[in-house]
């Protein structure tokens, strides 16, 4: 059976520097990207794409992106495809 391939949620670090990088760098562009989202203007363009702006913890993003892998691992699975973590 073929694999699928493409961008997947392990991809969703590199938003944020690579990992690893000092906290100190990742605190500032977190920092600088939550004060984005907080301009009227940003959000409303992110809305328009379809997306909702959402600033989150190192700690919450990883728990989120983890249930959200599992969840469609499963879906993809139970039709039959393989998924990188299967």
């Amino acid at each position: 059976m073929e694999q699928l391939s493409g961008p997947h949620l392990g991809d969703l670090d590199r938003s944020y520097g690579a990992p690893k990088t000092a906290y100190e760098i990742t605190g500032k562009l977190r920092g600088n990207l939550a004060e984005g989202l907080e301009q009227a203007e940003i959000g409303a363009r992110i809305r328009q794409n379809g997306c909702e702006p959402v600033g989150m913890t190192p700690d919450a993003t990883a728990r989120f992106v983890e249930a959200e892998r599992n969840k469609w691992s499963r879906v993809v699975n139970l039709k039959g495809f393989r998924t990188n973590s299967s």
